[in-house]
């Protein structure tokens, strides 16, 4: 199960500090890798349901082998992506549908198999096992894409998929639940409603994002309408009246944006803003990557001697203090050491966060509410690192984009003829990620024209960023004050 969380979290990790050389390699824009980015973790969120009512209907065992093997399947055609469709196709939808299928029961099985002590152990392992996976992501992604293919990390996972197949046989079938149905018209209410908020978040639709939440509406009354009828719904609305479960899965769903937030936005600006390859991005964001992993571990045992809500909200703090950190150091001259300290701060935040949320959120439920409940935690978490993507990336680019174009508008030194021409080259250079963010040699400026221009980079590029960190430090403080919600008492 740990080999199992470990690949799933390794998969997006290693993809972030791929983004320029998968841009390049596949002829694509950056808005289609951060779609892709954006859809693995969405259609981890849309089947993650439907995963969990498998292990009911066929067995947890049962349905985690298929998954795996699915996974595996996804990954080998991912690894051989000719165009960024088969990425789409391999990564995004098969393996996410593979990984949806293996995720909710890992926590299903150590709450069954765990008690006490051993069950915040057994949760703490399997938050290290997805810490490490953050952690050496970036490190390992970064490597093979300099000095080898990105390709290499897929390589790397099918062999992993192997381990865990053959492996296998040491799980329990659980018993299989014969009232337990598929409700197929639900599954495809929830896919629809969540792929058109994220899509239309990325395209800026607002009309996208209306007719989503329209669908999740739809969703919600199906799920009572099934209830009423004394059928089973995908998910029962009696479980969102739990005060501590929810407030735990939204605290983790925003923890979960944050995290993917940065290690979008971080990427890209230190590949196309400040020129770093994959490997020096990776080195970059390995401080917070080692806090992640560390403090996860070492903390997890404490919520057993002080209240878990205390030790989230610490975190919390922490993580946006970590925020503000990197915001206040952040220039086109920033070196890796003035980054360090806040993205090992934020990294402290975070894997103290990461340490406790399960369990807060788990132990909330009945016993047999819990194989549901992991459902919902899950696809909230996974549906957050989609909405981390989706916002955080889109607020980047759509700064950047506003902020350039209102600095060569006002600009005095730049040819008013050239302006148009000066913009589309940006927008254009930016969604290529070609590194030089003007086609000097097209436009042929003056040298006091290119410095005006660099000037206007350099401003668009911090101000942008410095609106994504805003975005991230703003969750941060909704996450507080969701967390006030929790129980006080130590698990």
């Amino acid at each position: 199960m740990s080999l199992a969380v470990f690949i799933i979290v390794i998969d997006t990790t290693i993809m972030n500090v791929a983004i320029t050389a998968l841009v390049h390699d596949l002829n694509t824009n950056i808005e289609s890798i951060q779609f892709a980015i954006a859809l693995y973790s969405l259609v981890i969120a849309a089947f993650t349901l439907t995963g969990g009512k498998l292990g009911d209907i066929i067995g947890m065992k049962r349905t985690f082998i298929i998954g795996t093997a699915i996974y595996g399947v996804g990954t080998i055609i991912a690894a051989l992506s000719l165009n960024v469709l088969m990425l789409l196709v391999g990564w995004s939808v098969i393996e996410g549908i593979g990984a949806a299928f293996m995720m909710p029961l890992t926590a299903t099985l150590i709450l069954v198999s765990y008690e006490g002590k051993e069950r915040a152990v057994s949760f703490g392992v399997i938050g290290a096992m997805a810490a490490i996976g953050a952690a050496v992501g970036p490190i390992v992604g970064g490597f093979l894409t300099t000095y080898a293919s990105w390709r290499w990390a897929f390589a790397m996972e099918v062999i992993v998929v192997v381990v865990v197949l053959a492996y296998s046989y040491l799980l329990t079938e659980s018993k299989i639940d014969k009232r337990a149905t598929l409700d197929y018209f639900g599954v495809s209410l929830s896919a629809i409603g969540l792929a058109c908020i994220i899509f239309g978040i990325i395209k800026s639709t607002i009309g996208l994002i209306g007719v989503g939440i329209i669908v999740l509406i739809l969703f919600a009354l199906w799920q009572k309408r099934q209830e009423l009828k004394k059928k089973m719904p995908l998910v029962r609305l009696a479980i969102f009246k739990n005060r501590q479960f929810v407030s735990g899965f939204l605290s983790d769903t925003l923890e979960s944006l944050v995290l993917a937030g940065i290690m979008f936005i971080l990427p890209v600006f230190l590949q196309q803003g400040l020129g770093y390859n994959a490997f020096e991005t990776g080195v970059v964001l390995l401080p917070m990557s080692i806090a992640v992993f560390v403090v996860s571990i070492a903390t997890a045992p404490l919520g057993r001697k002080i209240a878990p809500k205390f030790l989230v909200q610490v975190g919390i703090v922490i993580t946006g203090i970590g925020a503000f950190i990197i915001r206040e150091a952040l220039s086109m001259q920033v070196t890796d050491i003035e980054l360090l300290p806040g993205l090992a701060i934020m990294g402290i935040g975070i894997g103290l966060m990461l340490a406790q949320l399960t369990n807060i959120t788990m132990s909330a439920v009945k016993e047999e509410e819990r194989g549901e409940a992991s459902g919902v935690a899950e696809t909230m978490k996974s549906m957050g690192s989609s909405l981390g993507t989706a916002i955080i990336g889109a607020v980047l680019i759509a700064a950047l984009f506003s902020c350039f174009t209102t600095g060569v508008q006002q600009s005095d030194v730049l040819d008013d003829s050239l302006k148009s021409e000066i913009i589309m080259s940006f927008e254009d250079s930016v969604q290529h990620m070609e590194g030089e963010t003007i086609a000097d040699e097209e436009l042929n400026l003056p040298k006091e024209s290119l410095d005006e221009l660099d000037s206007i980079v350099e401003n668009s590029f911090i101000r942008a960023m410095k609106s994504s960190f805003d975005a991230m430090i703003l969750c941060c403080i909704l996450c507080l004050i969701i967390s006030v919600f929790m129980s006080k008492r130590k698990l």
